[in-house]
């Protein structure tokens, strides 16, 4: 016969549990000293139970095993929440055990609020964050709750789970032989997805990537990964939870991704999305903008993910990533994507540097660079919530198969701290801690952590006073108005006094020529504390309105915005004084693509000298100033223009003859302000060479026309094409062109040439 909290114990030692994180109360002391007892469970204590919660959450990421969290009832409880939901969002293996006061006052509580001291419901509490919770109400129940619980944080798509334990029920003597156990109803299916449908896809596309996600740690599907990547050389993109993932990635994606990264998912025409959940941040607010021209095949063991956030998925595929990416790399695939994988490198070089800042002395990417240069092999680093993790992630790339843990989904601040104390008793290799002022001060009380038990953790605190992301939110829609983020509100200790406070070593870094002290932090095996100093005002560069990822948008219908349907048919009677036909009819008749001498000579019996002498007039008052006619709906124009300028460069492309009457147009209506340029020539060049001696066309660019050369032309580009109806196109022009996109008034271009 044994207790209970010793079953407890002898199941995380079967479990190969080797640390136990946690911060202790009278309800779980029994279930401590039974986990001590043992000998082989070392117990780390922090100073909050929140900050236990991700220590045991980065072990587990680490590893790739159960991580294991132990508080007392009721308010040591409630503060684990934070890191149950972190694990619960981000798929981390948590295993959380709660001492809860005796069975009878939580159990038989009736209506009344408490019966007992610090008993509490935890267990209704985190059941929307965790995959499995339960109160063990019942001793003989033990081995079927801890097995379960177990069974669930660690198959399928991982998660936390909690078993909440009675002062009463921990003390409770077992025959431990004859315990009930758990047997899952059904194993999960993993291996049914149709391997063809994907080959036939990555067959067909021309520009492919591939969007990891934190999928691919928790399935243990790196090599999986490397092995499929290095054959096919598909661009691997990756989210937040995914940059540690792969050693070759064209970058990180999303708001605050690489410019390199955004750009290719910009223009793919397919992505495989493996382990990767497309979150806002990932695909931002307007969802049609994000990869509108592509297919998605979307790997995710959740089914709940797919075909979730912005669109119908091509095909979505619901199995382990490494059994899909085992089977895949079977296959014999041969792509023809060779131009396409020299874009995405050459914009990776082009565009290697603008995730910097340079208007200050230190600059945060370039600094994170200079870390990650000397961080140890194969060891970890996290960054915690706000403006530092961005800089982290644009900079951090594991070429020496460093780790980098980021709370993604939840996004706690105070994260960074507590798990590179977990990072390093997973790997017993020195953690690097990229934290901002805000986030240190969130879990401060864990710098005692490291000064009592001496883990090998380096903290880097960016230090610029300020909540420097909420700032710059305040900045662009708040009108700079700073509440709670001003120096009366919000400011850093003094970190230098801190770390003799907790007897921690120090350095000050205050410009890049500091640099090359960061090395000294690695040569011992000491907690470090490092005042990273940096301006308030230092920005997160690359937001989704970086000027590289504008959509360029060619303007190509000016002929119909100087001469509309109603003055061509008035000029062609003034000229024609034999004309019969009402301006609905003569607008039929162009639209048949009849050429105006063919009409002249058809209808009217005009010889060839008349229809020429026609002409020639017609040429003469087709361009006169003074006849441009407001007719046309310039004032749905204007708002078109300065609606799709804000958020893309538009260009007015055209080779009339007489281009000063096209600018003179443009002018006189107020546009010129809304364009980035005018590329106007005269004479028989052709508006694709007009295009191409201005800018490299992208495939997300968009060419607007009413003419089917126009259509031609933006098929010539690569590029995608709007044809509005209000010029001469017809039935026969749209068959033979196929335009991607067609309008029939202004205002439903402006909103097609927006998304």
């Amino acid at each position: 016969m044994i207790t209970v909290a010793d079953y407890i114990a002898d199941f995380l030692v079967s479990k190969e549990v080797k640390y136990l994180f946690g911060f202790q109360g009278s309800a779980m002391l029994k279930m401590l000293e039974a986990t001590q007892k043992t000998g082989k469970i070392r117990y780390i204590q922090g100073f909050n139970e929140q900050a236990s919660s991700f220590a045991a959450n980065a072990y587990a990421r680490i590893n790739n095993k159960i991580g294991v969290v132990m508080a007392t009832s009721g308010p040591g409880a409630v503060n684990l929440i934070g890191g149950i939901a972190d694990a619960f969002f981000d798929s981390v293996p948590l295993f959380v055990i709660t001492g809860q006061d005796y069975l009878r006052n939580v159990a038989f509580r009736g209506q009344a609020r408490q019966n007992g001291f610090q008993d509490m419901d935890i267990v209704s509490m985190v059941k929307p964050v965790t995959k499995y919770a339960s109160l063990l109400d019942n001793p003989e129940n033990v081995r079927y709750e801890l097995e379960k619980a177990f069974y669930y944080a660690t198959t399928g798509r991982k998660g936390s789970v909690l078993i909440d334990v009675p002062i009463d029920i921990q003390f409770a003597q077992i025959d431990e032989n004859k315990l009930k156990g758990f047997t899952p109803e059904q194993a999960e299916q993993t291996k049914n997805f149709d391997c063809e449908a994907t080959i036939d896809l990555l067959k067909e596309s021309k520009r492919p990537v591939m969007l990891i996600g934190g999928g691919i740690r928790t399935a243990d599907a790196c090599s999986e990964l490397r092995e499929f990547a290095d054959k096919t050389k598909i661009p691997v993109i990756a989210t937040l939870n995914g940059i540690d993932s792969y050693d070759n990635i064209t970058g990180f994606s999303g708001l605050y991704g690489n410019t390199a990264a955004n750009l290719a998912l910009l223009n793919a025409d397919l992505i495989l999305a493996l382990g990767a959940r497309f979150s806002l941040k990932q695909i931002g607010r307007t969802k049609n903008a994000y990869a509108p021209d592509a297919k998605v095949i979307h790997v995710e063991i959740d089914d709940s993910e797919n075909n979730r956030t912005f669109m119908q998925e091509t095909l979505s595929v619901k199995t382990d990533v490494k059994v899909f990416l085992t089977e895949l790399s079977k296959q014999e695939i041969s792509l023809t994507c060779e131009d396409w994988i020299k874009q995405v490198e050459d914009w990776r070089e082009c565009y290697a540097d603008s995730v910097c800042t340079h208007d200050f002395d230190l600059d945060p990417v370039r600094f994170v660079r200079a870390v990650a240069e000397v961080m140890p092999q194969e060891s970890v680093a996290t960054a915690d919530v706000g403006a530092n993790q961005m800089w982290t992630a644009q900079a951090f790339r594991s070429t020496k198969g460093q780790r980098l843990l980021n709370s993604a989904g939840f996004g706690a601040m105070g994260f960074s701290l507590p798990a590179g104390i977990g990072a390093f008793y997973a790997t017993e290799k020195a953690a690097t801690v990229f934290t901002g002022d805000g986030g240190l001060q969130m879990n401060l009380q864990e710098l005692n952590t490291l000064s009592l038990l001496r883990p090998s953790v380096k903290v880097f605190v960016f230090n610029n006073s300020s909540l420097g992301l909420m700032r710059d939110v305040q900045k662009r829609y708040y009108n700079n108005q700073f509440y709670g983020n001003n120096p009366q509100e919000f400011s850093c200790p003094d970190l230098e006094k801190l770390s003799y406070a907790f007897n921690l070593k120090f350095l000050k870094i205050t410009s890049e020529s500091d640099f090359a002290k960061i090395a000294e932090v690695y040569t011992d095996d000491e907690p470090w504390l490092i005042d990273v100093q940096i301006n308030e005002d230092t920005p997160v560069a690359n937001r989704y309105d970086d000027k590289a990822l504008r959509k360029r948008i060619y303007l190509d219908f000016d002929g119909t915005l100087i001469n509309s349907q109603g003055r061509l048919y008035r000029l062609f009677k003034e000229l024609c004084p034999e004309c019969d036909l009402s301006e609905e009819e003569y607008n039929t008749l162009k639209r048949t693509r009849i050429t105006q001498k063919d009409l002249l000579k058809n209808r009217y019996h005009y010889s060839d000298e008349q229809a020429e002498t026609f002409h020639k007039m017609w040429m003469e008052k087709i361009e006169e100033k003074e006849r441009i006619e407001t007719d046309f709906p310039c004032e749905g124009v204007t708002d078109f223009l300065e609606k799709i300028s804000k958020n893309n460069d538009l260009y007015l492309v055209t080779n009339r003859q007489n281009k000063d009457l096209v600018i003179y147009q443009i002018e006189k209506f107020g546009w010129k302000r809304f364009f980035k340029d005018l590329l106007v020539t005269e004479g028989k060049k052709s508006k694709q060479e007009i295009i191409l001696s201005a800018v490299k066309p992208l495939p997300f660019d968009i060419l607007i026309g009413d003419t089917g050369e126009d259509i031609k032309c933006a098929k010539a580009l690569g590029i995608k094409s709007i044809a509005v109806t209000w010029g001469i196109l017809n039935e026969t022009v749209l068959k033979e062109y196929k335009p991607n996109y067609l309008v029939y008034d202004i205002k439903e271009l402006s909103v097609k040439a927006g998304e």
